[in-house]
C-alpha cells in the first residue's frame, strides 16, 4: 500500500510503523476543478469496519478488495476475514504466485471455475483472470495484459489434482458489482503486480 501512492510524511511514517496488513476504507474525493484525491481511512478494529459499513448503507456499492498476500498472515486472517465477509462481497486481488494458494484448493478437492474477461478502460486495455472456488465466497481476480492472463489460466488448469472448469458462468452473480469494482480499482491502483510477498518481506 505504501508504494502505490504519494503520502505526506506523517502518513508515510504511520504506515511504515505498521507490521500487520492494513484495513482501510477507500474513497475518491473529486473537487470542482476536476482534480481528485484518493482518501484512506484506516480501520483498526472489526468494530470500526462494522460502523463504516452501517454508515455507508444505501450510498452505493460496497466491496472488499483483499490482496491475496494478506491471507498469508494467519493472525490477521483469523481476526478480519469473518468481519470482512459480513461487510459485503469480497474480491481477492491475486498479487502472489498461483502456487501459493491453488494447491490448497486441490488438496481440499474444491472445484474451481475460471475464465478471462476483457476490461475496457479510458487509458489502456486490460484483461482479468477470475477464479471462484466452490467452497469459498470470494471471487479471486488478477488484472494484467492478455498474455499474462492466458498464462495464469493455463497454469491453473495444469495444477495437479485440481478440478477446474474454464467458464465465465461464475461471474453472473457478480455482474452488477464487478464493473464498479474494476472501475474503482483501475482508478485508484497505480500498478498491479504479483510481488505482494516481496512487499511483505520489505516491511517485515
Amino acid at each position: 500500500m505504501r508504494s502505490l501512492y504519494r503520502w505526506n510524511p506523517r502518513d508515510a511514517s504511520q504506515l511504515g510503523a505498521l507490521e500487520a496488513p492494513v484495513v482501510a476504507a477507500r474513497t475518491i474525493d473529486a473537487t470542482s476543478t476536476g482534480e481528485s484525491t484518493i482518501e484512506h481511512a484506516l480501520l483498526g478494529t472489526p468494530e470500526e469496519l462494522a460502523a463504516v459499513t452501517e454508515r455507508w448503507a444505501g450510498r452505493g456499492p460496497l466491496a472488499t478488495l483483499l490482496p491475496a498476500s494478506c491471507l498469508t498472515d494467519r493472525t490477521w486472517q483469523e481476526r478480519w476475514i469473518g468481519p470482512l465477509r459480513s461487510a459485503g462481497p469480497a474480491i481477492v486481488l491475486i498479487d502472489v504466485e498461483l502456487d501459493r494458494f491453488v494447491g490448497s484448493w486441490a488438496n481440499r478437492g474444491a472445484a474451481v471455475r475460471a475464465g478471462a474477461i476483457h476490461v475496457a478502460d479510458t487509458s489502456a486495455s486490460y484483461w482479468a483472470a477470475t477464479f471462484l472456488a466452490e467452497d469459498q465466497p470470494e471471487l479471486w481476480m488478477a488484472v494484467a495484459d492478455e498474455i499474462t492472463v492466458r498464462l495464469l489460466l493455463e497454469q491453473l488448469q495444469r495444477t495437479p489434482g485440481l478440478h477446474c472448469e474454464q467458464t465465465t458462468s461464475h461471474l453472473t452473480a457478480w455482474s452488477d458489482l464487478l464493473p464498479s469494482v474494476l472501475t474503482h480499482l483501475l482508478a485508484t491502483e497505480s500498478f498491479l503486480d504479483f510481488e505482494g510477498m516481496a512487499d511483505h518481506a520489505a516491511s517485515g
